[in-house]
């Protein structure tokens, strides 16, 4: 019987090409599920007054889509939708000045956020901001 050959994918160089691509993948999958879990709180309330958020998937008003803006005060109405304040453009058309606020729902809403870092911390104030003292009269 002749010998096998040697088992090459065993090699030091091999188990750490393994292990650059495995941590690369898992580095992968936690951005996505970061990015996947805050596309917007499934409850409008969630929302602070004046956290940036960008509007998406309005088929009513799709020059919206893609627009960035402020959560309004007051929470949510009757309805249950969102005041965001949009900001006032100044171009040659005359729409200058004062910003245009519209009433959204929250699903069409994606909150801004700029790094991991943010994220976490805003995840934090989510879910604690009930225990925080005066936290109960957010909207």
């Amino acid at each position: 019987m002749a010998d096998k050959p040697p088992d090459l994918s065993q090699t030091p160089w091999n188990i750490m090409k393994i292990f650059i691509e495995a941590t690369e993948k898992e580095e992968q999958g936690r951005e996505q599920f970061i990015k996947d879990g805050l596309k917007g709180p499934p409850d409008g309330r969630l929302f602070f007054p004046d956290e940036p958020v960008r509007l998406q998937g309005i088929s009513s008003r799709p020059e919206f889509n893609g627009v960035v803006g402020k959560v309004g005060k007051g929470g949510l109405d009757a309805e249950g939708r969102l005041l965001v304040r949009l900001p006032g453009g100044s171009g040659a058309d005359g729409a200058g000045g004062k910003g245009q606020k519209v009433r959204v729902h929250p699903s069409r809403i994606e909150p801004i956020l700029g790094s991991a870092a943010n994220t976490s911390l805003l995840c934090r104030i989510r879910d604690t901001r009930f225990a925080t003292p005066g936290g109960s009269r957010w909207p």
